[in-house]
């Protein structure tokens, strides 16, 4: 099942709001979305952790990996008309963030897990600009047991 057959892709404002609430509604601080110019980036929120620590979190929406995968997808099954791809790629991003934090909160509020664990890889150090992953992505790591 291709991208395009989304048909209940919402806006992006809504999704957007719906990331807000989930998130404010486990006490993160701080909620803050970065653009580019007029697109946007990626949104950040800062967590706590039970011994007071604050830890700043970036969720990235790499569009530009959707836009490829939107192109693929529209040449497989032949459309021919225009379309605004930053648009289309801006809302999958956003809807399937507000998906992922909307899980993301079930499994805290039932507590299977904290906000931590859950976010450690979007971790953000501010000192180099990157995430958690962003860190480690690409480097030989050794798996536990090796």
């Amino acid at each position: 099942m291709g991208l395009f057959s989304s048909s209940n892709i919402r806006s992006s404002v809504e999704s957007l709001k719906d990331i807000e609430e989930a998130l404010l509604s486990l006490n993160v601080s701080s909620f803050v979305k970065e653009f580019d110019g007029e697109t946007l980036d990626a949104v950040y929120f800062t967590i706590s952790s039970k011994e007071k620590k604050e830890f700043p979190v970036r969720l990235p929406l790499n569009l530009d990996k959707i836009k490829e995968a939107l192109s693929l997808d529209y040449r497989k099954i032949g459309k021919k008309e225009k379309i605004d791809i930053h648009d289309i790629a801006e809302k999958i991003a956003l809807n399937e963030l507000a998906k992922f934090i909307e899980t993301a909160c079930n499994l805290v509020r039932s507590n299977q897990t904290s906000l931590e664990e859950l976010f450690l890889p979007f971790i953000y150090d501010k000192n180099t600009n990157r995430t958690f992953y962003e860190s480690i992505e690409g480097k030989d790591l050794k798996l536990i047991g090796d």
